[in-house]
Formats: structure tokens, sequence, C-alpha cells
């Protein structure tokens, strides 16, 4: 599906880089993959996602316009609190629509600002999803420190083993989230922080004793929400808890909270970016990293730290424990050499200064 609009940014490379470029990164040049990684990269292909992209530079009205014109089909204005415009995908009828709506935490909410929320895409969608994007720029959106972008992944099939082995990977990567990542203090004690440790051992607890159980179930329901509330939840109560819309969990890196309102995973950990490469990046890294955990074992792997380093060995430290992330979530092969790219270049900022890389 093609739009009215040219693709500025896909002859855009990730620059050069001895530490991190896909030319010395074995991963991404590797052509006989694993079978593990054929799995995952296969499980990750199937899984439905959602973005929400936040912006300021535009009104909701002229960004749901102009997508409209873009798109070749007609806006439509719903209205209500959240000033919400719905644009019909190209070449879908009306089935799946993006929503363009108001976000009460960015710069001018009242204003020339917009949330703009994708529809349920499946990965044969990406180019879809970088040409919005690039309209995005195009139509001068733009990002600041209000902003931030969300990735929700399909939990449908997501198992109590799955979730423990999430949860465990998300906390043994905090140091890499928070310090490689470039999380904004602001954000990082807001809207994303890092999951509790009692939350991160009762999910343990619940995969190692019910591995295959469905972690949308009412056990699975029951041991996050009491993990969080920090006293026992009957089934009932936990049932109430995940019909709300709001719940103190959703603020954390990863929100599993989403998975009983919405089944789904929300990653929340990324800074915002209208970079089609980028966005793409976040998606994939999203995608295998539940892709992965729901089929890995139980491992009792150790956090990855980076205290202790100095200089050049904290910058290679920080590319090895990037690297190890990123084959953990088989993000493997050619398919993946500019994924990864993006990534480790996002993931290590410090080794993009050392090398003078350009923005």
């Amino acid at each position: 599906m093609t739009l009215n609009t040219q693709d500025v940014t896909a002859t855009r490379r990730p620059p050069v880089n001895p530490l991190f470029a896909t030319g010395s990164d074995k991963s991404a040049t590797r052509v006989e993959l694993s079978t593990f990684e054929v799995r995952v990269q296969e499980s990750m292909k199937t899984l439905g996602f959602g973005i929400e992209m936040e912006t300021v530079g535009r009104t909701r009205k002229v960004l749901a316009e102009r997508m409209g014109r873009a798109f070749g089909t007609a806006p439509v204005e719903i209205g209500g609190g959240y000033d919400k415009w719905q644009v019909p995908m190209p070449g879908d009828g009306e089935s799946r629509v993006w929503t363009v709506m108001r976000d009460g935490s960015l710069t001018n909410p009242d204003g020339a600002s917009a949330e703009v929320v994708s529809p349920i895409l499946q990965y044969s969608d990406m180019p879809h999803l970088k040409s919005v994007a690039n309209l995005l720029r195009r139509f001068g959106c733009r990002t600041d420190a209000s902003c931030g972008m969300h990735v929700h992944v399909d939990a449908s099939k997501l198992m109590c083993l799955g979730a423990a082995n999430l949860a465990t990977r998300v906390a043994n990567y905090d140091n890499l989230w928070e310090k490689q990542l470039g999380i904004q203090p602001h954000r990082r004690s807001r809207h994303c922080g890092p999951l509790p440790n009692t939350l991160v051992m009762a999910m343990r607890d619940l995969g190692a004793a019910l591995p295959k159980t469905l972690f949308r179930s009412d056990v699975g329901a029951q041991t996050f929400y009491s993990a969080m509330e920090d006293e026992y939840i009957s089934v009932d109560s936990a049932r109430y808890l995940a019909r709300r819309r709001y719940h103190s969990s959703r603020y954390y890196g990863v929100n599993l909270h989403s998975v009983f309102y919405r089944g789904t995973v929300e990653m929340r950990l990324f800074e915002a970016t209208l970079h089609a490469g980028e966005l793409q990046a976040n998606v994939a890294l999203s995608l295998g990293l539940v892709a992965a955990c729901n089929m890995i074992p139980w491992t009792q792997q150790g956090a990855f730290a980076v205290a202790g380093y100095t200089g050049e060995q904290l910058v290679r430290r920080r590319v090895t424990v990037a690297k190890a992330l990123m084959d953990a979530c088989a993000m493997a092969g050619p398919e993946f050499g500019l994924v990864r790219a993006h990534l480790l270049r996002r993931l290590c900022p410090h080794a993009a200064e050392r090398a003078g890389a350009p923005e």
C-alpha cells in the first residue's frame, strides 16, 4: 500500500562504527541461524502489534486532515474529551483506522500536539508504519521532552513462564534501559519505572509452578495484582482490577496490567522518535522480546551490570550488554542487520558520540 509521499528516510543508514555497526556485528551478518532464532523470528512475525506515537507541532484536526489526504481516505471527527479523530488505512476499507487524539501529558495538550495511535498491525504492515512516520515528519510534527513512544504486542498466547521470563529479562537489563537507552529522568520516575522486585519474584514463582498456563488466566491475574497491591487479592478482586483502564502498574517500563485489560504487553521504555528506521527497530525489539520469552525454558539469568567499568572499558561493556540483548531476542541474520545497527546506536549513545556519529 503506497502513500502519497516520499520515504525520506528509506535510504538513510546508521553510521559505520567499529564498535557496533553491522559490518563488525557477527550476528547481523551471519547467514545461518540457529533453530531457536528461526523459531523466534517466525513467531514474532505472527504477533499483532500497535504503536502510540506522541508528537507536538500540529493540531489534531490539521494532522488528521493531512493524513486523510495522503491516505486517500476521509477522516472522521469523533470529538469528546480526547478530541479524537479517526483516519482509515489506505486500501483497507474502514476495518482498520489510525486515531489522532489528545494526550494531557504533552506540551500544549489543547493546541498543537497529538497522540497518533495505530490500528492493529502485522509485521507485513511495517512499510506502511514507516511511511506514516515519514508523513508525520513531513507535516511538521516533532518530538520534545514531553513525548514518549509505546509499543503494544499481542499477549493472547503469552504463558505464565513467558511472562516470568519477560519480567526477569526486563529487570536484568535495567542498567541498559536506563543508561544506554537514554530514558529521561522525569519519564523514568513517572511513566516507565523499573519493575518492583516483589513483582519479579512473584512472576518467577508463578512461571515455575504453572509454566504452560496462559498469563491472562485468573491465577495469572491474581498473582500479578496481589504482588502489585502487596496483599492477598481474591480472584473476584483481580477480575475487577483487570477491567480498570488505569492501574498504578501501568507506569512501569513494561506494562503487564495491559495484558489483562487489552490483551497486549505494552513496552513503554522507548524515547519518542519519528525516524522510520528507529521506529522499526523498536517494534522489532518488542516483538522479538515477547516471542523469545514465550519460548525459552526457565533460566536463572543474572543481571547485566556495568558498574565498575570506566572509559573505553565502559563503552565496550555497554556494547557487549546491548549485543547480548539483541541475541536474546533473535535479532540475527541479514534481515535484521539494520535493525541491530539502529538499536545498538540508540542503546549505546556514548559509543556513537565517541565515533562522531552524525544525527
